[in-house]
Parts: structure tokens; C-alpha cells; sequence
């Protein structure tokens, strides 16, 4: 099941990262989410480890590059067992390690979003496409989840709390890939180590970080999940 950007990334300007950041947002409404993969464990484990190599390079301690890797493929009873696994695990590899990863990253490029932010009203609401900006006194900075996610009713039912949990977290890595490309000020993707996260998504590769060493890269075998439409929202 794919998502659709209730706006169109060509008519927003992002500054230096703007091409960067409409690759991202295609990127993500290409993702086919839950649907069989078609990629074997070769090339799983090779998406992965684009992922852990760019994210070694700026911090080697919490991203080794020697990893015990496994390949799951199953259906619904093995990835809601990954996904209770991590939730209920110590190992915090969402907002302990990525997170921090995005906001050094953003710290040594000397970038804040606050500097950049618009000072939104009633007169001026934020737009659609627009990814953050400033509200209130004293000034809070807002990031708009611009990355639209499958609601529950359109997520099979057995499945619904695990892919929201599973699909928000990724929808976080989409907004640090962008972040991460506003900090370069460039449209250059080849370091981005969240976008490499997506194209891990996008290839039905979806990975549990299980601690720092030891992660599984769970695949939906061949026979499809029950298919939803969604609607384009006007």
C-alpha cells in the first residue's frame, strides 16, 4: 500500500537541499508498504549495510561496521514479534542512536531549523509542503510531519498497531534524511545515511535493531496482504 503527498514538492523552494528534499519526499511515496519483496538476503544485507557505513563514517562507536546480520522472511506473526521485541526492549536504536546521529550531524554544519523557520499566524497557517516553522510566545519550532503514513483502516487489522509503530518511526527516519540534507545545504545524496533507510523500505527490507551489534532484516514472504485504496485527499 502507497501513501500520496497531499501537495506537490515542485512548488516549494528548500534552499541549496531543495532537489535533495524532493527526492526524498518521491522516495517515500514509492514505498510499497508491508507488500513481498522481491530482493533476496544478498542484497538486503547489502541496503542495510549502505546504511551503517555512511552513519560509521561520522560515528564509528555507536554504527560498527561489523555486524551479525540475519534474514527473516515471514508473515504477520514474525513481524509483530520483532516489532514487541524492540518495544519492549532496552536497546533504543530509534531515538538513542539515529536521533542522535541526526542532531550531531546538524550540530557540527552549525544548522538550526529555528534560523530558518517562519513565524506562522492565523493569517499565515503553515502549507502543506512546508517542513517546519515557529508558533507562539515564546517562539516554538514545529516540524510538520510532511510524510503521510497508511491510516489503521487501511492497515490489515492483526497488524495495525505494530505497522503504525513501525511506519511512524520510519516516517522519522524521512524527516532526518531531509533534516540531514538541510544541514549539508546541498542536493547531494550519496552521504545520507537516512536516506539509505528508505531505500531499504522501498525494497520491502525492514530492519530491527536488535542492540548495537545485531540486527534482523525482516522481508514479507510471497503471498500478498490484503490490498487498500486510498484516497487522494482534495
Amino acid at each position: 500500500m502507497k501513501v500520496v503527498l497531499p501537495f506537490d514538492p515542485g512548488d516549494y523552494d528548500y534552499g541549496p537541499a531543495t532537489e535533495a528534499i524532493r527526492s526524498i519526499l518521491t522516495t517515500w511515496v514509492a514505498i510499497d508498504w508491508l507488500g513481498p519483496s522481491a530482493v533476496n538476503d544478498e542484497t538486503a544485507t547489502e541496503l542495510f549495510l549502505a546504511h551503517q557505513r555512511l552513519a560509521h563514517a561520522h560515528d564509528p562507536d555507536r554504527f560498527p561496521l561489523e555486524l551479525d546480520v540475519s534474514n527473516i522472511t515471514g508473515e504477520h506473526a514474525e513481524f509483530i514479534a520483532l516489532c514487541e521485541r524492540v518495544r519492549g526492549g532496552s536497546w533504543d536504536w530509534k531515538y538513542s542512536v539515529l536521533k542522535q546521529l541526526s542532531h550531531e550531524h546538524a550540530r557540527a554544519r552549525g544548522w538550526k531549523a529555528e534560523d530558518e523557520a517562519r513565524v506562522i499566524s492565523h493569517d499565515a497557517p503553515p502549507k502543506p509542503g512546508e517542513l517546519f516553522f515557529l508558533v507562539g510566545e515564546p517562539k516554538q519550532l514545529i516540524w510538520q510531519m510532511v510524510l503521510p503514513r497508511p491510516g489503521s483502516g487501511f492497515l490489515p487489522k492483526d497488524l495495525t498497531t505494530e505497522a503504525s509503530f513501525y511506519i511512524d518511526y520510519a516516517a522519522n527516519d524521512g524527516l532526518d534524511a531531509m533534516k540531514w540534507q538541510l544541514a549539508e545545504r546541498s542536493s547531494d545524496l550519496r552521504a545520507n545515511p537516512f536516506l539509505a533507510l528508505l531505500h531499504c523500505y522501498q525494497a520491502g527490507v525492514y530492519p530491527f535493531s536488535l542492540d548495537r551489534t545485531k540486527v534482523a532484516l525482516f522481508r514479507f514472504g510471497a503471498a500478498p496482504l490484503p490490498r487498500a485504496q486510498l484516497l487522494r485527499r482534495r
